[in-house]
């Protein structure tokens, strides 16, 4: 009758012991109830498989990485998915802003390449500081509008 012998030692007792139309029920019953189990294991792993997505999404930081991103119809794909990748944009896009203005104070002489402060912003005149300083003012120019 089914594929699991200890179900069908249940069966053929209830089949003896309330008749076929009570076991035939019983039994729709069952496989009925077996169908449901395997939709929900399905939709369980899928979910499983959507929180994976997201922490190796996290996880993924790169402009590299950011080309790889499942695409929205994919079945792992889900909001939370979403809103990850938008943070780790947010979080590169934010590193980008700080590599620039490291580069910018390092052109000004306020910093040495390792971010240490060297000095203050330059008050004398000479070429050199006049460069670095029209560096970073030109830089400055270019993040008007970002904090």
């Amino acid at each position: 009758m089914t594929t699991n012998p200890n179900l069908d030692r249940a069966l053929a007792a209830a089949d003896a012991a309330v008749g076929p139309s009570a076991l035939d029920t019983l039994a729709r019953e069952v496989r009925r109830l077996q169908g449901e189990i395997g939709a929900l294991r399905e939709q369980l792993e899928t979910e499983r498989m959507r929180n994976v997505a997201c922490g190796v999404e996290a996880m993924a930081n790169t402009p590299e990485s950011a080309k790889e991103r499942l695409p929205r119809d994919h079945a792992y794909w889900s909001a939370s998915y979403g809103d990850v990748c938008a943070a780790v944009d947010r979080e590169m896009a934010l590193r980008q802003q700080l590599a620039e203005r490291e580069e910018a104070a390092f052109m000004a002489g306020w910093i040495d390449r390792d971010s240490e402060v060297v000095h203050g912003p330059t008050w004398t005149y000479s070429q050199e500081s006049q460069q670095r300083d029209a560096a970073f003012l030109r830089w400055q120019a270019r993040q008007k509008g970002t904090p």
